[in-house]
C-alpha cells in the first residue's frame, strides 16, 4: 500500500501549471509526481474556484482580518440559506396542516 505524500501549495501549483501549460496527459504527469489523477483534478478545481489571487490587496489589511471578513461572509451566506430553509418548512406545515 502506497503512503500518503503531503504536498505543500507551491509543489500541488507546479503540478497544474504543468497540465496546463504543457498540455501533456494528466496521468503521465500523475505518475511523474506520483500522485493521483483525481488529486490533479481536484487541485485544478480548486485553483479555478478561487477568486481570491486575482482581488487586490487591501493595505494595512492583516491575514487575519481577511480570514475574519471571509467567515463573515460564509456566514452571512449560510444564514441566508437557513433562513430560506425556515420559510420553506413553514408554509409546508401550513400546508400539512390545512393552514393556508
Amino acid at each position: 500500500m502506497k503512503q500518503r505524500q503531503h504536498l505543500n501549495s507551491s509543489k500541488k501549483m507546479e503540478i497544474v501549471r504543468e497540465l496546463l501549460e504543457n498540455q501533456q496527459n494528466i496521468s503521465k504527469i500523475g505518475e511523474k509526481y506520483n500522485v493521483g489523477v483525481q488529486d490533479i483534478y481536484r487541485w485544478k478545481k480548486q485553483l479555478f474556484e478561487s477568486t481570491e489571487i486575482f482581488e487586490r490587496k487591501k493595505r494595512g489589511g492583516s491575514e487575519s482580518e481577511r480570514k475574519i471578513n471571509d467567515l463573515e461572509e460564509r456566514l452571512k451566506s449560510k444564514d441566508s440559506v437557513i433562513s430560506e430553509l425556515v420559510v420553506d418548512n413553514i408554509a409546508l406545515k401550513k400546508k400539512l396542516n390545512g393552514d393556508h
